[in-house]
């Protein structure tokens, strides 16, 4: 079952709720759903937002402070969006979750 967990959590649309057209937040809503039934019957330690700061790559030691509380993923693309430092996770964390996941370390 958490093979099923992760391929969902990596297939998910994280921001569907940004969309325009109803059909893909209607879509992004129910697969929410149906993730957040997985994370209660697999009784996940880990809160969704930490899942999804995982599944987008959001680790701390990949990321600079360039400004004050803009942090940017390094090397830093031309046209990259900052983040604040608690959307971001540490890769002690990112490397628990992949193994409470039962994924083998990169």
């Amino acid at each position: 079952m958490k093979q099923e967990f992760v391929k969902q959590l990596k297939g998910h649309d994280w921001y569907h709720a940004y969309s325009d057209d109803p059909s893909y937040w209607r879509r992004g809503r129910e697969q929410m759903q149906n993730l957040q039934t997985l994370h209660s019957q697999l009784r996940c330690p880990y809160a969704m937002s930490q899942l999804r700061m995982w599944c987008n790559g959001y680790i701390l030691e990949d990321f600079s402070e360039e400004e004050p509380g803009r942090w940017y993923k390094m090397p830093r693309a031309k046209y990259a969006a900052s983040v604040s430092k608690e959307e971001l996770i540490s890769q002690s964390l990112g490397n628990e979750i992949e193994e409470w996941l039962g994924l083998e370390k990169k």
